[in-house]
């Protein structure tokens, strides 16, 4: 197992633990499955090196019913949950497979597509680790 995968793994089990169900696969309009009230995609978008310095960019994109009652405020409170999350649990949580982790920048809500049922949550982030290799 690669350090890389060490990193995912360990991500995918703390917001499966804390936050929602998850998948680690590329984010594709409504996959959410059915019977999942939240689900959270995470996705590496970029990898990039600077000597032994290493930086993996991830998207989360949590989808969530758009229906449900007070959903725009559903959706403000898991922000603020999954940010909390981020800034006290998540390099703990890491198990030291990363240095860090860190919003790239706000974290954007995108209102129901034409025809959705759903509405995302999208978390851009950088993880940065130490290749050991």
């Amino acid at each position: 197992m690669t350090q890389l995968d060490k990193i995912f793994d360990s991500l995918d089990t703390l917001l499966k633990k804390s936050v929602a169900e998850t998948k680690l696969e590329f984010y594709v309009f409504s996959n959410r499955e059915s019977e999942v009230k939240e689900q959270i995609n995470i996705q590496p978008t970029e990898i990039s090196r600077d000597g032994n310095t290493c930086y993996v960019d991830v998207v989360l994109i949590l989808t969530r019913d758009a229906k449900a009652e007070k959903a725009p405020l559903a959706l403000a409170n898991k922000i603020v949950e999954i940010n909390e999350l981020f800034a006290h649990k998540v390099n703990k949580a890491l198990d030291g497979h990363a240095t860090s982790i860190s919003h790239k920048e706000p974290t954007k809500i995108l209102n129901p597509e034409p025809g959705s049922k759903e509405t995302q949550a999208v978390f851009n982030l950088r993880i940065t680790y130490i290749n050991k290799s």
